[in-house]
């Protein structure tokens, strides 16, 4: 676990930087490809880790994007990025082997709908009890932010593993002369 430490710091630099211009910032639901990012160091390096920078990137986020400390919604993106991790167990570990067949890509996309909308369902059902937000505010808050993280999962994550994959197949096809 110590080991997988430098991915969380690396998650939480792209985090920071990873505010696309045009996204959409709905307040304080901002849709940003930092989503995909937690997706595929998750992926790639498992439930524990994934975890870790779902946890460690959002707070960064937090605390300098100057939107306030949400810890519910930390713990929201610690889960998601739990449930995604579980991809490489569940696959075999393929995509190392440079694999990234169409079953995997529509794993890869439920998990991270799966992980999206379980996580950010516990932040909304926090929020509610704990900061006696209003009902309807956090349904729509989850409902966007699981669609929308979703949506960006779904296109530059599966984008970056198949180029993950591809590099890995290259990789995979050496041989001694």
């Amino acid at each position: 676990m110590v080991r997988n430490l430098p991915e969380s710091g690396k998650y939480s630099a792209l985090i920071l930087f990873s505010k696309a211009p045009g996204c959409a910032n709905i307040n304080p639901i901002l849709t940003k490809p930092a989503t995909a990012i937690l997706a595929i160091f998750a992926a790639l390096f498992g439930p524990i880790v994934g975890f870790l920078v779902g946890i460690l990137g959002h707070a960064l986020t937090d605390l300098f994007g100057g939107w306030g400390f949400w810890p519910s919604w930390i713990l929201g993106s610690g889960i998601a990025g739990l449930i995604v991790g579980f991809f490489g167990k569940v696959t075999a570990d393929r995509l190392e082997g440079g694999a990234f067949p169409g079953k995997d890509i529509a794993l890869f996309i439920i998990l991270g709908l799966a992980g999206n909308f379980i996580g950010y369902s516990v932040s909304a059902i926090l929020d509610f009890f704990i900061y006696s937000e209003p009902l309807n505010k956090v349904i729509a808050q989850q409902l966007i932010s699981s669609s929308t993280n979703t949506v960006m999962i779904a296109v530059i994550g599966t984008a970056i593993l198949a180029l993950i994959a591809k590099r890995n197949k290259q990789e995979s096809n050496l041989s001694e002369d």
